[in-house]
C-alpha cells in the first residue's frame, strides 16, 4: 500500500462521502457524527480488499484523484502503481 497516495483517497473520500451524505441522506442513512466511524470502515475496507466501490463519494474521489472509477484502477492507485 502506497501511504501517500492511500491518505490522499481516504481524505478526498471523506470530503466526497460528508457532501453526498449532504445531498441525498435518503441513500446514506447513517448521522452525519458517525462520518469518522464511517470512513474508518471504509478505510480498513480499502486496506483488505473488501470494498464496494458503486457509491457516488467513491466515484467522486476516484475523478478527483485522476482515475477510472474500477477496482483495477482504485487498487493500482493504492499501490502506487498510477498517477
Amino acid at each position: 500500500m502506497n501511504t501517500v497516495n492511500f491518505a490522499r483517497f481516504i481524505d478526498i473520500y471523506a470530503e466526497q462521502l460528508k457532501i453526498v451524505h449532504q445531498e441525498r441522506p435518503a441513500e446514506y442513512p447513517w448521522l452525519a457524527s458517525e462520518l469518522p466511524f464511517v470512513v474508518q470502515r471504509m478505510a480498513d475496507a480499502f486496506r483488505n480488499g473488501s470494498y464496494n466501490h458503486d457509491g457516488l463519494a467513491i466515484k467522486r474521489t476516484c475523478k478527483a484523484v485522476g482515475i477510472k472509477h474500477t477496482r483495477q484502477a482504485i487498487n493500482a492507485y493504492l499501490e502506487g502503481n498510477s498517477k
